[in-house]
């Protein structure tokens, strides 16, 4: 864990998965708003339908996608970086840019370069490249002419797990729309 106030005095802290996992929720990106729903306990085996989250309905015009839940906290969905499919990291705290890659996934999609420019992290600077993806999609759901930057993706998480994750899909990707994260399912819903 790291001091959060000494790099963002604004901040307290941060709602992790771990904790959203207990409700059903909304990110509502458009309204500024995020609604958490308790849920009901319930026994694994019970039948998914007879505990629908509160906004089920809204869920038939939405683009479903279904996701994996990587040590009880990573969200990771099938992503399309232009042509290229891998799986990616789903994350919403990372605000400035709506994806970043490894150098292999960008050379593998074809990302077209914009331009060099320098970045300072929790691990330090870094030379980043900035890129632009044609077409930037989670399931069903696409985003035109999407910026993203090379250099940033931490080398550690592509192999990680033991299948390759390739992308990581942050904030800019999700801004504007509603966001369902169904965990008795394992589905996300976008709109």
């Amino acid at each position: 864990v790291m001091e959060v106030r000494r790099i963002a005095p604004q901040l307290s802290g941060f709602i992790g998965t771990s904790f959203l996992q207990r409700f059903h929720l909304l990110f509502d990106w458009e309204g500024q708003v995020l609604r958490l729903v308790p849920r009901p306990p319930r026994p694994r085996d019970a039948d998914d339908a007879s505990d629908p989250p509160p906004w089920a309905d809204a869920r038939a015009a939405m683009s479903a996608l279904p996701f994996l839940l990587l040590d009880d906290h990573l969200i990771v969905a099938p992503a399309r970086l232009n042509d290229h499919v891998t799986m990616a990291y789903v994350a919403s705290g990372m605000a400035g840019t709506a994806f970043t890659a490894p150098l292999t996934t960008a050379a593998q999609a074809g990302l077209a370069a914009a331009g060099r420019l320098e970045g300072v992290g929790v691990g330090g600077s870094a030379a980043l490249e900035s890129v632009t993806a044609s077409a930037l999609c989670l399931g069903g759901w696409c985003r035109a002419d999407m910026e993203g930057l090379v250099g940033f993706f931490p080398e550690e998480l592509e192999w990680r797990y033991g299948f390759r994750i390739g992308a990581l899909v942050g904030q800019e990707f999700l801004l504007g729309q509603r966001w369902l994260l169904d965990f008795d399912r394992m589905t996300m819903y976008l709109d």
